[in-house]
């Protein structure tokens, strides 16, 4: 097996393991599903490029969040300066949950939660629901998602743990 094929299916588990998280992450940039998922593909032609690039220093997922974080950021600015809109979304999901209850009743209440969910996660500013969806939804900690996002640990710590007080009081008065 030559060096080429080698690069081609490491390429290949990098795009099975983070193609949709990507795209779900881009969805805190980009409303457009159309876009967002050309976006992703620009994303990835830059992870094929950039492979040798990866230094070990940190985590697959950290690197390729990182070159999307940077090139939805690029695009916004590019669509802002042609049409002068921001547009950022939050990363409500399109997706099927496998993990889902398979009862009608737990469905509703899970349905009804995650509604609840997602519009608190909607009133975040954009940055704390990046913070939100890698954390939560990737299991990163707290240092991969501040070199991602380029913030302090710390900072990403304090604003996880508001994120959590506050989706629990969120949670408890719309409960009821």
């Amino acid at each position: 097996m030559n060096q080429t094929d080698d690069r081609e299916k490491k390429f290949n588990r990098l795009w099975e393991r983070y193609s949709l998280p990507v795209t779900l992450f881009c969805g805190n940039f980009i409303s457009d599903p159309n876009e967002r998922e050309d976006q992703v593909q620009e994303i990835f032609l830059k992870v094929f490029r950039q492979m040798e690039s990866h230094n070990g220093l940190f985590a697959w997922s950290t690197w390729i969040y990182s070159i999307a974080r940077n090139h939805c950021i690029d695009y916004i600015r590019t669509k802002e300066r042609r049409k002068g809109i921001l547009t950022v979304k939050s990363d409500a999901g399109d997706h099927m949950d496998p993990n889902a209850p398979d009862q009608p009743e737990e469905r509703l209440i899970a349905s009804e939660q995650q509604r609840l969910i997602e519009r608190y996660l909607k009133q975040l500013q954009p940055v704390e629901r990046q913070i939100a969806f890698l954390k939560f939804s990737e299991g990163l900690n707290s240092a991969a998602i501040g070199k991602i996002l380029e913030l302090p640990s710390g900072t990403v710590r304090w604003k996880i743990n508001r994120i959590r007080n506050g989706l629990r009081q969120w949670l408890e008065e719309n409960e009821k």
